[in-house]
């Protein structure tokens, strides 16, 4: 069953290809705008001229788009713990029919809200509270549920993480080709090159201007990494304890004599 954090692959794709468009769509209104207002010449118009560089804005914006993608999701995913399955007050306790009308309940929630980490948790306990009307169990039920979530909340950013990756690549990509380029020139300084050192100095200047992109790009992508993450181990924090509170907390268990 597809949970809502393992996104579809049309999800995904959809993420990705919006935010790689977004990305090159930058990178060519910046390197058009500089190079109509500037020319060539100047620094940034190097930098927005680079295909290398379009390459990293790409990838940039692909694995940004996807972490826009689950920031949108965590705002939607808390809206499970509104739901009054169990009732409001938290100091009234449970009994065994009480677990029985949450359980009904759950079935006429639509789907997207089903999935979602709240319910999932609701649903897990109240499962195993039928099979046995211990607070132990269910806790221990709950708190199985989360691991296997937290689980896939993490194997959930694993293109976005390779996208991190793979951004400073296609810098240092871009440094080897502009030096191999700069040896190039070099190389052919007694042909017909008017100034072989002016067309080295260029190619290496591509060299070290697309690891400065990548790098720069790099570090925003894991602070914007970094901040999502953070929210899905809180969300996921909050998400047990209210868990916690609505069920095994409230559980009637009845003394023995």
């Amino acid at each position: 069953m597809q949970t809502k954090y393992e996104l579809s692959p049309r999800s995904l794709a959809i993420g990705a290809v919006t935010g790689g468009l977004i990305g090159a769509g930058c990178w060519a209104a910046l390197a058009f705008g500089l190079r109509n207002a500037f020319g060539m010449d100047v620094w940034l118009g190097h930098v927005f001229s680079s295909p290398i560089n379009a390459a990293s804005f790409t990838a940039f914006g692909a694995a940004l788009g996807q972490l826009l993608q689950r920031q949108s999701q965590l705002r939607r995913e808390a809206d499970g713990m509104n739901l009054a399955l169990l009732g409001t007050e938290e100091d009234t306790l449970l009994l065994p029919d009480d677990v029985k009308t949450a359980r009904k309940q759950l079935h006429e929630l639509s789907d997207a809200l089903r999935r979602s980490m709240p319910v999932r948790l609701l649903t897990v306990g109240l499962l195993r509270a039928r099979a046995s009307w211990s607070a132990t169990d269910v806790s221990g039920a709950i708190e199985s549920e989360a691991d296997l979530i937290a689980e896939e909340v993490a194997a959930s950013y694993s293109n976005i993480r390779y996208l991190a990756w793979a951004i400073p690549s296609i810098g240092f990509i871009g440094t080897v080709l502009g030096i191999g380029w700069a040896m190039g020139e070099l190389r052919v300084a007694g042909d017909d090159k008017a100034d072989p050192l002016a067309s080295a100095a260029y190619y290496l200047s591509i060299a070290f201007d697309t690891t400065f992109v990548a790098l720069a790009l790099s570090l925003i992508l894991m602070f914007v990494l970094h901040r999502v993450e953070a929210g899905d181990d809180r969300l996921l924090t909050r998400v047990r304890s209210w868990c916690l509170r609505q069920l095994p907390l409230r559980m009637h268990i009845a003394k023995e004599t």
